[in-house]
């Protein structure tokens, strides 16, 4: 069995025996081996991201309140250190520090270099970046275009887990192009 996580949802799914469909409890899921999803335009996924943000601000800005508020889906991080390394993400991207992109090490050097700061400084640093980070993207594959508003609306519900507030989970641009992604990670995985 593999673990997948799809935005506050774990499927548990198998490899058949046989056949090309991933199944779940012995039904269908709709990830199939051999077939590779469309990921959204890069442009489309910019306009993603942008979303992301914008409601992530909408979420926390001016509540000081909450910043030092677990984050029980990022074990170890308050509402602060997730909003940190959002930021921080902004910041690598634009000044290319990629190497280690993804990596726990990646995240927490974000966290330690801002994880100090207010949450309403930290949205303003991520804002800040937003331009150049769209800018970056245009040469960035889709794949990591799309994993990246993955990662963020991921934290976008983190923080919303947090703070017992739930929202915009399926409905828009954001969720259908993190969701691609992690089908086309999925689709990857069960081809090899």
């Amino acid at each position: 069995y593999h673990i997948v996580p799809l935005v506050f949802l774990t499927l548990r799914y198998r490899r058949p025996q046989s056949g090309s469909d991933i199944k779940r409890e012995g039904k269908l899921v709709s990830v199939h081996c051999g077939h590779v999803p469309q990921l959204v335009p890069i442009s489309d996924a910019a306009v993603a991201y942008r979303l992301i943000c914008k409601r992530v601000d909408a979420l926390v800005r001016g509540r000081d309140s909450v910043a030092e508020l677990a984050v029980p889906a990022c074990p170890g991080w308050t509402i602060r250190q997730v909003v940190a390394h959002l930021a921080g993400v902004t910041q690598d991207i634009v000044a290319l520090n990629l190497e280690k992109k993804g990596t726990a090490p990646w995240a927490d050097a974000q966290v330690a270099r801002l994880g100090e700061h207010g949450i309403d400084d930290l949205l303003n640093l991520w804002a800040q970046s937003l331009d150049s980070v769209s800018a970056n993207l245009a040469f960035a594959s889709d794949t990591g275009v799309c994993q990246l508003v993955f990662d963020t609306l991921t934290h976008e519900h983190d923080i919303r887990g947090a703070l017992g507030e739930p929202g915009s989970r399926s409905s828009d641009l954001a969720f259908k192009a993190a969701l691609r992604s992690e089908e086309r990670r999925v689709g990857k995985e069960c081809r090899s």
